[in-house]
């Protein structure tokens, strides 16, 4: 995948994603709602918010691709139950600093736009990080060459 591939899959599930919140929460009403003030609203939606669903469900999707390169086949059952644990780690880590901030107790909205900021960069962060395992292979890929001395035949 080519990092401009990988950017543009991740950018349009994000438009998507802001643009389905926006059209069901703006047509249908309050279909859910979220927890206490938000910050940076568009329409009734918290702007950064779908960052994290972006970026989880391919956390999730790269976490799940490398435990099926590494383990054995007849451990692949594991993966079964490493999906909700993944979906634990990097939904926690994007949602965190919002989190933190909503659960603070504080109505400044300062600190809950730090809090939303900052969940939206962990987002993108762990999408780069993800990008580059996609991009590149797991392992250097060596060639062994035919043996042309005697003594790189014996070893």
């Amino acid at each position: 995948v080519t990092a401009k591939q990988f950017w543009g899959f991740w950018l349009a599930n994000l438009g998507f994603c802001i643009g389905f919140e926006i059209l069901v929460t703006s047509t249908l009403g309050h279909t859910w709602i979220y927890y206490g003030p938000q910050a940076f609203m568009v329409g009734d939606v918290p702007f950064f918010t779908p960052f994290t669903y972006v970026s989880f469900c391919v956390g999730i999707a790269a976490g799940v691709a490398g435990l099926e390169r590494i383990l054995p086949k007849r451990q692949q059952w594991l993966l079964i139950p490493c999906v909700p644990m993944l979906m634990f780690a990097t939904q926690g880590m994007t949602s965190l600093p919002l989190a933190v901030a909503l659960h603070s107790g504080t109505t400044n909205h300062l600190y809950l736009q730090l809090g939303a900021l900052g969940g939206g960069a962990l987002a993108v962060i762990l999408a780069w990080v993800i990008s580059l395992g996609v991009r590149k292979p797991w392992a250097a890929e060596t060639a062994i060459a035919p043996a042309t001395s005697p003594e790189l035949a014996v070893a």
